[in-house]
């Protein structure tokens, strides 16, 4: 009994494996590489990003907002930024609140507040540029925490201390928004 030549079992090897190889590897055929959008956000590829509006008093925080909400687009890459002419998509943002509550107090001093925690509330909406109907319409939520410098004391500068604060907040709140328009949660 003669051998086969060894290019003759590699060929008989490959024609076994190859329907082994596809119906293994036809698993990922659902898989897409990319950005995969919200089923409300299809055909959208560029956003216009209006100021934001807000119902808070709190200086230049509107400016601010708009910046994190706009470099974090940018960050994520699902969407383009684009004027307002241009863009497929226009986003109205409003700040609804900015709360600073008191967290924990100073060993042996209960009334002496040392770490506080701040919270922002967006809402928002994008709307169709070109039909005007709405798209999606949600809230985002950011917070961290923050320390009162010179808290051993009652000379404390709180509000310097949560401004420095509000961006982190702000940050944590554009990942928020970003994350719902780029994959819908």
């Amino acid at each position: 009994m003669t051998t086969l030549p060894s290019w003759i079992r590699r060929a008989i090897a490959g024609f076994l494996l190859a329907p082994i190889a596809a119906l293994t590897l036809s698993g990922c055929a659902g898989y897409t590489l990319g950005p995969v959008r919200p089923t409300v956000m299809k055909g959208v590829e560029t956003i216009a990003v209006h100021p934001f509006h807000s119902d808070v008093l709190q200086p230049r925080i509107e400016a601010l907002l708009a910046n994190v909400v706009i470099r974090q687009i940018q960050r994520d890459g699902t969407y383009k930024l684009a004027d307002e002419k241009n863009a497929d998509a226009i986003l109205d943002c409003k700040l609804v609140t900015l709360d600073r509550r008191p967290n924990r107090g100073a060993i042996g001093n209960e009334l002496l507040t040392t770490e506080y925690y701040l919270n922002m509330r967006v809402t928002y909406k994008i709307t169709n540029r070109k039909t005007g109907a709405l798209l999606d319409g949600r809230a985002a939520t950011g917070a961290t925490y923050f320390f009162a410098t010179g808290s051993n004391t009652l000379a404390s500068d709180v509000n310097q201390d949560e401004e420095q604060a509000i961006p982190i907040a702000a940050d944590h709140m554009a990942e928020q928004l970003v994350s719902q328009l780029a994959e819908g949660f």
